[in-house]
């Protein structure tokens, strides 16, 4: 399902950024660091949290996270063949959340600042399965703080965890998932 391809990509995207910008040109040397720590220390956590998730999937994120919840919701349809969507937060309010039910879980990526307590206060009346994921403390899967550089990466991987261990927890295998062929040889 090309997990490390996107993975890889963001440690491409971040090692360009870090050449063009020297004022940041520690945070490169850390991704890798970032990546086993977390995998290390939360994929337990994660493999019992995917066992949670209901049967429709929608992964809502702003900005830079938006690009990665078109990201997770992608690898939940591959290997799951779960019936997902991606959205920016607030949009996703204004209409998609009519077909929010209790056969839903909802996926929330944000970062500090981002004012999201209104937004799950909505969601919650539609569906109880919401997972945020951010790095806050109440968050259900919580991100170490890392550099803004890192920010791409560490979010990617909880969601590419959930989508293989929800696949597996259905007795599918996702790495080689039942219809997805390679385009590219």
């Amino acid at each position: 399902a090309a997990t490390k391809t996107v993975t890889t990509a963001l440690a491409a995207i971040n090692l360009i950024t870090e050449e063009l910008d020297h004022s940041n040109f520690n945070s490169g040397n850390t991704l890798s660091t970032d990546l086993k720590n977390y995998l290390e220390n939360e994929t337990g956590k994660i493999i019992e949290i995917a066992k949670t998730i209901k049967n429709k999937v929608v992964v809502l994120g702003n900005g830079q996270l938006h690009a990665l919840a078109l990201e997770g919701a992608l690898k939940f349809k591959e290997t799951s063949t779960m019936e997902t969507e991606a959205y920016p937060i607030r949009e996703y309010l204004h209409g998609p959340i009519q077909s929010l039910d209790q056969d839903s879980t909802v996926i929330l990526l944000h970062l500090p600042g981002e004012e999201i307590d209104q937004v799950v206060e909505q969601l919650q009346k539609q569906t109880e399965s919401i997972i945020r994921i951010g790095l806050e403390e109440s968050d259900e899967i919580r991100i170490s703080s890392v550099s803004d550089l890192n920010i791409p990466a560490i979010f990617v991987l909880p969601l590419q965890l959930m989508a293989n261990y929800k696949s597996v927890s259905l007795g599918l295998d996702p790495d080689h998932p039942k219809h997805l062929t390679k385009v590219v040889r």
